[in-house]
């Protein structure tokens, strides 16, 4: 398959998708082959054939599958599995940004609260031993002038 087949088979494949339609035909770059590193298997060549938000969309002319891939930190593109169809792979993808925003967002609405306390109830209610902090003591001033 070369670049111009494979450019037809995405438009045919594009046809009946509904949903996402609009944000996958602005995703798509010019088809090119690429080798992958997969996690459960030998390295496999593949077409990248879009690109969104740190993730590659792409065709397995073996399997006549759309997946998904990314880059990982030391540069190597890893591919993360056929999602059959090309707006099921687009819909993977969408779906794990949301799932990535979403648990920033969780994480940050869990952490946890630091409260501050005055000096006169922090010395009323808590002792140094339970605080874990020593009180502020004044230095020797000529000690530190030379």
């Amino acid at each position: 398959m070369n670049e111009d087949e494979l450019n037809v088979k995405i438009r045919q494949d594009l046809q009946p998708v509904t949903e996402y339609k609009t944000d996958i035909e602005k995703s798509l770059v010019e088809p090119v082959v690429e080798t992958f590193e997969c996690l459960d298997s030998e390295d496999k060549k593949l077409w990248i054939i879009g690109k969104k938000e740190g993730y590659f969309l792409t065709f397995d002319e073996v399997s006549a599958e759309y997946g998904l891939a990314f880059r990982n930190i030391v540069g190597s593109l890893v591919y993360l599995g056929d999602n059959g169809s090309i707006g099921k792979a687009f819909h993977t993808l969408v779906e794990r940004d949301d799932d990535k925003g979403e648990s920033s967002r969780k994480n940050f609405k869990n952490k946890p609260q630091t409260k501050t306390l005055d000096n006169k109830n922090f010395k009323k209610n808590t002792t140094e031993k339970e605080s874990g902090f020593l009180p502020f003591r004044k230095r020797n001033s000529s000690r530190l002038d030379g």
